[in-house]
């Protein structure tokens, strides 16, 4: 049996920023898109809070993450399929901005947490600071000296006000991460 299924109208919902990136005549799944719109309309009508969207999520979620919320933390590119990174990575996201996604695994209704900083230069900053201060643990570890020269002190000291750089950062981008969920 074929499906009518007409576009959501999000203009009675102008205190949200609602993105339906789906097109009600060229979904897949007529049927599921109507009751991804429907379980959107039950959150637009609600308290529109991210806990609100948490619980739905445990409510209607498919997703493994449901019982959480269905919050996805962390999404960097090449972290998720790409319609999911690109709703959840646009230029311009805010907070408490919602939308409907289709991917290949169906339908997905997302809410926007927060705007994450950490990208993959961060990550191989890290790795490279993590694998400098590993060599300078073996050289010293396999160092017969009992006394550890000035150079190699300085040098752990460099490598330690580095890490702990780089912790701060990442404690920063952290604080500002971008967050997503999904059911």
């Amino acid at each position: 049996e074929e499906v009518k299924v007409e576009t959501l109208d999000v203009s009675a919902y102008d205190d949200v920023n609602v993105e339906l990136a789906v097109n009600a005549e060229t979904a897949k799944d007529k049927a599921a898109y109507k009751e991804v719109q429907d379980i959107l309309k039950e959150y637009l009508d609600g308290a529109k809070t991210e806990e609100f969207f948490g619980e739905l999520a445990a409510k209607y979620s498919e997703d493994g993450n449901a019982a959480e919320g269905g919050i996805y933390e962390g999404v960097t590119e090449g972290y998720m399929v790409a319609e999911f990174e690109n709703w959840a990575l646009k230029e311009g996201r805010k907070a408490g901005d919602v939308g409907i996604v289709e991917t290949e695994f169906g339908y997905h209704i997302m809410y926007f947490i927060a705007s994450e900083c950490t990208t993959w230069s961060d990550v191989i900053r890290n790795d490279l600071a993590a694998d400098e201060y590993n060599e300078l643990a073996d050289e010293i570890g396999t160092s017969d000296k009992v006394a550890i020269s000035a150079e190699v002190e300085s040098s752990i000291k460099g490598v330690e006000e580095f890490i702990v750089s780089l912790a701060k950062e990442q404690i920063r981008n952290i604080k500002a991460s971008a967050s997503a969920s999904s059911y």
